[in-house]
């Protein structure tokens, strides 16, 4: 038998009730790069701090409701309609975060990338923007980026998510995006990046893009059709572009033979809450076109094509279990 990792302390309920404050103030901060330095500093200076902070992102990883500058006030006056007071909220809130944790990053913090960003989307929202060149940028789903140009250079930052870029037709200076494993250069193209944990995917459809890994010394051009996932340290060998993987730019996923357990997993990134697959069904397969935008609609649908039900707690909480 193995023994049994040692119990990680709790948060104390101070630092708890801190980490909930710092929520509001970037909630209605005037200067949220400044608040977030301070918020990072304030994670740095204990691990109480860091475990109370990955519990807050942890909350809104499955609720998505820290996200939007807005959202705490439009919650709180429904609170004072039902005689509910801030203290009451965040004496609850406090609560949720006073159990044990690993250590975190602050720098790592989808929160803060989420406020730090110019351009920004919550679950189940997909934005267009198009820059002053005319290159357009379609964001998915929980997805956030900065975007600067000094006149020599135009840098994208994707910061969490995942983007589809087409360079426009006045593109005339480079354009580089940079995620947190290594920088991309795109020559006229249209291509998108995913965020995934520590790798982030790649995929070109156009036209060429250089990849540069943060620690590598070397570089790979990949050209149309090909794709790869990439570290700080290197790159996977190159393969094929999937058949109708640009699909979600269009508010839908085209999917065929997936196992149900997959399908899952990429349909609640449209969806807020927890979505799960009983193991006894995880491996049967899906086939078709679901819009993203319906997440309801495309469970309920599931229902009909296969021997399963939706077991919910909420509409936040649903299990796919045999029928």
């Amino acid at each position: 038998m193995m023994p049994e990792s040692p119990a990680v302390p709790d948060v104390p309920p101070a630092v708890a009730k801190r980490a909930v404050a710092w929520i509001l103030e970037m909630q209605s901060s005037d200067e949220p790069d400044k608040t977030a330095a301070e918020l990072e500093d304030w994670c740095a200076r204990h691990p109480d701090h860091q475990r109370a902070w990955q519990h807050i992102e942890q909350l809104n990883q499955r609720f998505g409701l820290l996200t939007e500058p807005g959202r705490a006030a439009v919650a709180q006056h429904a609170l004072d309609a039902a005689g509910i007071s801030r203290r009451q909220v965040l004496k609850a809130l406090s609560a949720l975060l006073v159990v044990g944790a690993t250590g975190y990053g602050a720098n790592e913090s989808g929160l803060l990338n989420h406020w730090r960003a110019d351009y920004r989307t919550v679950t189940g929202e997909q934005r267009r923007l198009t820059l002053a060149d005319g290159t357009e940028i379609t964001l998915n789903s929980g997805s956030a980026i900065r975007v600067r140009n000094s006149g020599i250079e135009q840098r994208i930052h994707l910061l969490e998510g995942e983007i589809y870029v087409a360079t426009g037709p006045r593109y005339s200076v480079p354009l580089f995006v940079e995620v947190e494993q290594g920088i991309v250069q795109a020559m006229g193209t249209r291509f998108a990046l995913r965020q995934l944990g520590k790798q982030c995917r790649l995929a070109v459809y156009q036209g060429q893009v250089e990849l540069r890994p943060r620690r590598s010394a070397g570089s790979c051009l990949l050209n149309p059709g090909d794709s790869t996932l990439f570290t700080q340290t290197g790159w996977a060998p190159l393969r094929s572009v999937k058949p109708d993987e640009t699909a979600w730019t269009q508010g839908v996923i085209v999917v065929r033979a997936m196992p149900l357990g997959q399908f899952v997993e990429e349909l609640g990134r449209y969806r807020p809450g927890i979505l799960r697959v009983d193991p006894r069904v995880a491996k049967l397969t899906v086939s078709g076109t679901y819009p993203v935008t319906e997440t309801d609609t495309v469970l309920q649908s599931l229902t009909g094509a296969l021997p399963i039900q939706l077991r919910s707690v909420t509409r936040y909480w649903v299990t796919l279990a045999p029928a």
